[in-house]
């Protein structure tokens, strides 16, 4: 039997989406909401290992993670759910 890993406890593989050079992008159930949602996740594949580089990059996503959350709700913008970093 295989087991079935969670990512971040919550969300699990149902399909990829999209698979590109820096990203890919996957459908997943969110087993943290009630109905488990069906939801879109994407995981960026950052293109250094340049500490300085990394460091500005983490910050950015970051940046733009918390203006998403601050928009709130609004049928123009995907609602963001989670930014996990590994």
């Amino acid at each position: 039997m295989a087991v079935k890993r969670l990512l971040d406890g919550r969300f699990q593989l149902l399909r990829v989406i999209s698979s590109k050079s820096y990203s890919k992008t996957y459908l997943m159930t969110d087993y943290s909401d009630p109905s488990k949602a069906k939801c879109i996740v994407k995981h960026l594949h950052l293109p250094t290992r340049n500490p300085v580089t990394l460091k500005f990059l983490t910050e950015l996503l970051a940046k733009r993670t918390s203006i998403l959350q601050r928009l709130g709700d609004h049928p123009a913008l995907a609602k963001t759910l989670a930014c996990i970093q590994e």
